[in-house]
C-alpha cells in the first residue's frame, strides 16, 4: 500500500502541495498509480513514461471515485499542481519526515543492489528497501511511499539512464547517508561520456543533511569487490550507530549478483544479472586464474567503443581460460591477443561436458553478461543436465 503519513484529506494534500482543488473535501485513504486497481477515496497519481501515459486514465480514476493529482484540472475531485512528478517527490519527503526514518540513498554504475541487500540483511526487520529492480524514477517513489511505521531505516537504490534523472530528487529529498558505489562506462548510449554519468550521480549529494556522511566508493578501489562492499556497509552502520540483527559476513549474494552454487565438487559463480567492463573486472578479481574459468556474454550499451571494450576485456583476462558468446564477442575473438579464448554460438554449442569436468576438478565457473545475453540459461543447462 502507498500512502503519505500525516496527510489524510484532499484539502490537506492540496495545502501541502500548494495546489488548487475542485469538489468538496474528502478523506484520502491511500495512493494509487494504476487506474485499473484504483479505489474510491484514493489519490490517483498519473505517471508519464516512454510507453505509457497516466493522464489518459484520469477520467477512469475519477469515475471510480478517486482524487486525481493533475497539472490540468478536471471538473471533479482534482488537486491541480504545476508539476506532477515534482509534487510526488515532495510527498515522498513528507512521508519520510512524518515516519522519522533515516534515509540512505545508493547510486553508482554497479554494486547498488548488492549494497542494498547487504544493508537489509545486516539491519534486518527495521530496514525497508526497494523491491526487485524498482530503482528508476518510478520505483524510487514506490519504495518510499510503501515504507511503514515499523521501519527505522529506508534504503533506496537509485538508478539513472539519462542526464538530469536525479534533479527532482536532489531538489526535494533529504538523506542521512549518500553512497556512491563507483562510476564506470555504462549506459553510454544515453549519457555519452563518463563525466556526464559522474555529474548525474553526484547530484544526489545535494540531498545530504550533513555533507560529511558521503561514502565515496571511488576512494575504495584499492580494495577488491567484496572488501569494498563490506567496508561501505560497515561505514553506514558505524555512522548511523545501527544495532544490527545479523553479521555482515553471513550475507549470501542473490541469484545473478554473485550467488555461489556449490555443485559437483566445484562452484558456479552467478554474476549474470548485468555486465560492463568495470563490473566484470571488479567481480572477477577475487578469483584466481589458477582455478577459475570465465564464461562471458556480450556487454550492452557501451556506445561506439563497444567492440574495442570487448577486445580489451579479453586482453585483460589473457591468463584466464575464457569462453564467450554473442555477436560482439565473436568479433572480439578475432582481434584479441589472448590465446585462451573459445567462442560458442548458443545452447547447442555450449560445452556442458567440459564444464562438468572442470567442476568435478574443484574449479570455479564464473558467468556474466548483460541482460540481453541471458547468461543464466547456460547455468540452467549445467544445473539441469
Amino acid at each position: 500500500m502507498y500512502y503519505v503519513a500525516g496527510l489524510k484529506s484532499k484539502n490537506e494534500y492540496a495545502k501541502f502541495l500548494q495546489g488548487d482543488t475542485t469538489g468538496k473535501d474528502i478523506a484520502i485513504d491511500g495512493i494509487s498509480f494504476d487506474s485499473r486497481t484504483v479505489k474510491k477515496n484514493e489519490l490517483f497519481i498519473p505517471l508519464e513514461g516512454k510507453n505509457f501515459s497516466g493522464s489518459s486514465f484520469v477520467d477512469e480514476a475519477i469515475r471510480k471515485g478517486a482524487v486525481v493529482l493533475s497539472n490540468a484540472c478536471h471538473s471533479n475531485n482534482c488537486i491541480q499542481v504545476e508539476d506532477i512528478y515534482s509534487s510526488l517527490i515532495m510527498l515522498c519527503q513528507k512521508h519520510i519526515e512524518e515516519l522519522g526514518v533515516k534515509l540512505i540513498l545508493i547510486t553508482g554504475s554497479y554494486g547498488k543492489t548488492t549494497i542494498k541487500d547487504m544493508l537489509r540483511h545486516s539491519i534486518g526487520s527495521a530496514c525497508h528497501t526497494n523491491k526487485l529492480n524498482e530503482n528508476n524514477e518510478f520505483g524510487i517513489p514506490f519504495t518510499i511511499l510503501s515504507c511503514n511505521p515499523h521501519s527505522d531505516y529506508l534504503v533506496v537504490e537509485c538508478g539513472a539512464r539519462n542526464i538530469g534523472d536525479f534533479d527532482y530528487l536532489a531538489e526535494h529529498l533529504k538523506s542521512d547517508v549518500f553512497i556512491l558505489t563507483d562510476v564506470a562506462a555504462v549506459h553510454l548510449e544515453t549519457f555519452r561520456t563518463i563525466k556526464n554519468i559522474e555529474k548525474t550521480k553526484l547530484t544526489l549529494k545535494k540531498t545530504l543533511k550533513e555533507k560529511s556522511i558521503f561514502i565515496d566508493g571511488r576512494k575504495l578501489n584499492h580494495l577488491n569487490y567484496q572488501e569494498k562492499n563490506n567496508h561501505i556497509v560497515e561505514s553506514v552502520i558505524s555512522k548511523l550507530h545501527i544495532a544490527t540483527e545479523k553479521n555482515i559476513n553471513s550475507y549470501q549474494p542473490s541469484a545473478g549478483r554473485g550467488k555461489i552454487i556449490k555443485i559437483m565438487g566445484g562452484s558456479i559463480i552467478d554474476q549474470t544479472y548485468n555486465s560492463s567492463p568495470s563490473t566484470l573486472i571488479a567481480t572477477v578479481t577475487p578469483y584466481s586464474n589458477k582455478n577459475t574459468s570465465l564464461i562471458l556474454g556480450d556487454m550492452a550499451e557501451l556506445g561506439e567503443s563497444e567492440l574495442d571494450d570487448h577486445v580489451k576485456v579479453l586482453d585483460h583476462f589473457h591468463e584466464y581460460k575464457v569462453w564467450v558468446t554473442g555477436p560482439i564477442f565473436k568479433q572480439a575473438v578475432a582481434k584479441t591477443k589472448s590465446k585462451n579464448v573459445i567462442y560458442f554460438e548458443n545452447e547447442k554449442e555450449f560445452p556442458t561436458a567440459a564444464f562438468r569436468l572442470l567442476l568435478q576438478n574443484n574449479e570455479n565457473l564464473y558467468f556474466k553478461g548483460s541482460r540481453s545475453s541471458k547468461m543464466e540459461r547456460f547455468i540452467k543447462l549445467l544445473l539441469n543436465d
